[in-house]
């Protein structure tokens, strides 16, 4: 039985923060245009509030699963960034495989959301 409210869990969990992610961004996009009018961002707010608190969330749980590390961020996508961009992490196949699926996926919603340093 534990399992099966293990699974709803993080089930719920991915379902809820990803489609906050795109939100978010996607009134992001909006801002960044001109277009997103007060109404937008103060009725959006507490889903951004929301969001980030869920991405501390998820990095504690589900990206320590992923990565096996406890986290050295607060935030999912900066340690996705670290495994993806910085020098002795990078070279760890296995976590930058992983770090590289999770900027294609995060990429695709925010263009340049995790960025390639030089």
């Amino acid at each position: 039985m534990w399992l099966f409210w293990l699974l709803v869990s993080v089930g719920g969990l991915f379902l809820v923060t990803t489609t906050l992610f795109v939100a978010i961004m996607q009134a992001k996009t909006l801002r960044d245009l001109g277009e997103l009018n007060k109404f937008w961002s103060y009725t959006l707010l507490p889903a951004a509030l929301l969001g980030l608190a869920l991405d501390v969330v998820w990095n504690l749980t589900i990206g320590t699963v992923l990565f096996l590390e406890l986290p050295k961020e607060w935030l999912f996508s900066h340690r996705v960034y670290r495994h993806w961009n910085v020098a002795p992490y990078k070279n760890d196949k296995r976590r930058f495989a992983i770090a590289e699926f999770c900027v294609k996926q995060l990429n695709l919603i925010d263009p340049n959301h995790i960025w390639r340093e030089p």
